[in-house]
């Protein structure tokens, strides 16, 4: 603060002046104290001295009088006007302790929600100066100073001094802007303002500075560059009238040196804070502030209401209708009415997009791009008539699920509603298949997606590129069924007619499905145990997606997730896991903290901390992971098994034998109701019911559950699956048990055996069937055979796993009741006390 001038009356009138709190080009503000009839502390305001000119003073009254017409919570009340004995005017308004309101919102760490709901009571404040008839013409932060009244901020608009009088006159002298007088600050400026002639402007001048305020407060930055706009009048018009303005979240990310600050400062981080503003934020602002005004927001409430859209998740005005727009904000706004409506509506519009829009980049042929774009259009208009029948507040009401919208479009099509349009049905079946896929429904995503796939090889002129597309999710949706030689014979069809297509050359669509093909394709070869050829093909793909991807960008996660699997296949954890949290990074940039696919990778991290020992991290991931799968998807998915079925495990591990068995019997029954009895995920909920029945000593039970699971894993995976064996091997450790040496060492040998012809070594897997084999053969008092495999299962395992372990410990203690039973007591004691602790 500054002391009073000299020059300057110790008082006015009532008002004893005590200090001044900032001056502007025409007048002087003073913190003064009211002494009759009330008492109070005020903010005066006076013409500077030498500016008592007769525009000047014309100014000042119709600011006085402005806001004297004025009467709302966020515009600095007037409280009292006059003129000094020399006759300058003033008046008197509320104090108003606060701050710049981007100053505030960076010194508090607002998020940009709380900024917007902030900056919708300024736009409040603007609309009600436009309905009395005044426009701002400045502002900018500085004249929008936050206060904090119960404990919350409360914005106050201050300086009306260069307001306008609109339809009417606000004082009796004349209010005139000099032509090539430029009045208001140039970086919130609107280009019609900053013409040489100020008499054509009106209330949108406002939207447009409040949508340069926005934009800086969103991207931390303004529009121009600071240095631009210190340029001549003449410059300063061209810039705002021709000048380009990149969006906000463009902004943002040219801000190499302070993008970090400005994330923080929105208690974020950067990728965060480009994801929240590109879209529905961007538009907002741009239109906000288009050059021409006819184009702009009509209103400073209309401003408002769509920022109000978006805090709630309704379609904004400043965007393009379309029905994948309309699409995505209904399945956001409606998580409750439906039923994991956020994921497979998402999914429905991602299918239509990459069936239809995707496809006019990927086509070179210009011919062909062009019957794409008009497939996008009727596809669009499909799927905008079906999420009108779907909306919560029509016919159908608020309980419609996805499931019942799916089926009543699958009604439509097949009542044939889309007849002579053959293209069009198959871009929309695809959406429809693949969001019957996400639902867990296979029977019906093979329907549609198969009836898609012969659409597209009948009809003439169907496009090769959509073709690679179809056989890709067809491939998805046979290696989810487990059908993997199906799934490999349509992944190996859609790579040789995307090679004959040559999509792998000049980037951009086309390449970026050759590549997804590829990631899914590796997966499948590490899901039937190809593991060096699962590694060769998705090593160079996650090379040359590193370095052509962006760090957000959901195919350079499923490239990294794929590779982890086979990392932990090839019994690389600490390499897994570094994979697993490179790929949780992108995949929480692209969609923040709660999704299915983090969900799986939450898992994924689980199950190795588990490998690792570390139980209680374990098990914290394998709940997130399921918690936030029950949030997305409900309380019955496929998805859902393997989590029930990774806790069990986890539980049986930790020798928490009743909560495992809750888990496992959860989990089966319902793999039993949703896929089926015979399916890949069912015999593996048996695998883990049968070791649960092991360690309660239950031989024959866990015999009767393990030899369904061996039978369901031989006939989808193969006798010579890691998966099969390692079920086998168990098998064999049930039959021990329960009394058959002769029997479990037989098994237990076919399967040591046949692991080391598929060059097995993981330490589990292996190292516990050589446990078995080994303790087979002390039973029946062959100890030098037993001796052999029982130490080389606790070295594979000690190096792999460590000794502290709990597979390592059981293949200690194995080594101690051989000893003991061989009598040889020395060697049993040094074994024994490695056992110490053990659980």
């Amino acid at each position: 603060m500054t002391e009073r001038p000299p020059h300057v009356p110790s008082a006015i009138g009532p008002y004893r002046l005590q200090e001044l709190l900032g001056e502007g080009g025409m007048g002087a503000v003073y913190r003064a104290v009211q002494a009759e009839p009330v008492q109070r502390e005020v903010a005066l305001k006076i013409i500077k001295p030498g500016m008592d000119t007769r525009e000047v003073v014309a100014r000042f009254e119709s600011e006085r009088q402005a806001l004297a017409v004025m009467s709302h919570s966020s515009i600095a009340q007037v409280l009292d006007a006059g003129a000094t004995a020399e006759g300058r005017p003033y008046f008197v308004m509320e104090l108003v302790r606060g701050v710049p309101i981007d100053e505030y919102c960076d010194t508090h760490k607002v998020g940009t929600a709380a900024r917007i709901r902030l900056f919708i009571q300024v736009c409040e404040a603007i609309q009600h100066a436009h309905q009395k008839g005044v426009i701002h013409r400045d502002l900018k932060p500085s004249n929008v100073l936050i206060t904090v009244q119960d404990d919350r901020p409360v914005p106050k608009v201050i300086d009306f001094g260069i307001a306008k009088a609109v339809g009417s006159t606000l004082t009796d002298a004349t209010l005139f802007t000099r032509i090539g007088q430029v009045l208001g600050t140039p970086a919130y400026m609107s280009p019609e303002q900053a013409e040489r002639s100020g008499l054509d402007v009106d209330t949108r001048t406002d939207v447009y500075s409040l949508g340069v305020m926005l934009y800086e407060l969103l991207s931390g930055s303004l529009p121009f560059d600071r240095e631009a706009l210190q340029q001549p009048d003449f410059m300063l018009q061209y810039l705002l009238r021709e000048g380009d303005v990149p969006t906000p979240s463009a902004r943002l990310g040219s801000l190499a040196d302070t993008q970090e600050t400005v994330a923080r400062n929105r208690h974020t981080d950067v990728r965060a804070l480009r994801r929240e503003l590109n879209g529905d934020l961007d538009w907002i602002v741009m239109k906000a502030m288009e050059k021409d005004r006819t184009r702009r927001y009509a209103t400073a409430s209309e401003l408002a209401s769509d920022l109000r859209r978006y805090l709630i998740q309704e379609p904004v005005t400043a965007r393009p209708p379309s029905a994948a727009y309309r699409l995505r904000k209904f399945a956001r706004r409606h998580r409750g009415a439906l039923t994991a409506a956020s994921a497979v509506l998402l999914s429905l519009v991602a299918g239509a997009t990459a069936s239809t829009v995707g496809f006019v980049r990927a086509e070179r042929s210009a011919t062909r791009a062009a019957a794409a774009a008009e497939r996008a259009e009727a596809v669009s208009a499909f799927l905008d008539e079906m999420l009108r029948a779907a909306d919560p507040t029509g016919e159908r009401g608020p309980s419609t699920t996805v499931r019942e919208l799916l089926d009543a479009a699958s009604d439509r099509v097949a009542e044939g509603a889309l007849g002579g349009q053959p293209l069009v049905e198959a871009a929309v079946r695809r959406s429809i298949g693949a969001s019957y896929l996400q639902l867990g429904l296979h029977r019906e995503a093979g329907d549609h997606l198969g009836a898609a796939l012969t659409i597209l090889d009948e009809t003439p002129g169907a496009s090769g590129v959509e073709r690679v597309d179809m056989l890709r999710e067809l491939g998805q949706l046979r290696r989810r069924e487990a059908d993997n030689a199906a799934a490999e014979r349509l992944y190996r069809h859609a790579l040789a007619l995307a090679d004959s297509l040559g999509l792998g050359e000049g980037g951009g669509a086309a390449e970026r499905l050759l590549n997804g093909v590829r990631s899914d394709y590796g997966l499948l070869l590490q899901t039937v145990d190809r593991i060096d050829e699962a590694a060769e093909v998705l090593e160079a793909l996650a090379d040359s997606e590193r370095r052509l991807l962006a760090p957000d960008d959901v195919d350079l996660a499923t490239t990294l997730n794929n590779l982890a699997l086979v990392r932990r296949a090839q019994g690389d954890v600490g390499g897994a896991i570094e994979l697993f949290e490179e790929t949780l990074e992108v995949l929480r940039a692209a969609f923040g903290p709660s999704h299915m696919y983090v969900a799986t990778v939450l898992e994924s991290i689980g199950s190795l901390e588990q490998r690792r020992g570390r139980h209680a991290d374990a098990e914290r991931l394998m709940t997130e992971a399921l918690d936030m799968r029950r949030e997305i998807l409900g309380e019955r998915h496929p998805d859902i098994v393997n989590g029930l079925n990774g806790l069990g495990l986890l539980h049986l591990e930790m020798g928490e034998l009743e909560e495992a068995r809750s888990y496992v019997d959860e989990g089966l029954a319902m793999s039993v109701e949703i896929l089926g009895e015979r399916h890949t995920r069912t015999g593996g909920l048996l695998n883990s019911l049968g070791l649960i029945h092991l360690a309660r000593e239950d031989a024959a039970a866990a015999e009767a559950a393990l030899r369904r699971s061996v039978a369901i894993r031989e006939e989808t995976l193969g006798p010579l699956h890691r998966t099969t064996l390692n079920t086998n091997g168990n098998l064999a450790a049930a039959l021990l048990s329960g009394g058959r040496a002769a029997d479990a060492e037989a098994l237990a040998r076919h399967v040591v055996e046949s692991e080391e012809s598929i060059g097995l070594t993981d330490p589990v897997f292996v190292g516990a069937a050589k446990r078995t084999w080994g303790r087979a053969l002390a039973e029946l008092g062959r100890f030098e055979e037993a001796e052999v495999q029982l130490v080389a299962a606790h070295e594979l395992q000690e190096a792999e796993l460590g000794a502290e372990h709990a597979h390592t410990r059981r293949s200690t203690q194995a080594l101690v009741d051989l000893y003991e039973s061989w009598g040889r007591a020395e060697e049993a004691a040094r074994w024994r006390a490695l056992t110490v602790g053990t659980p």
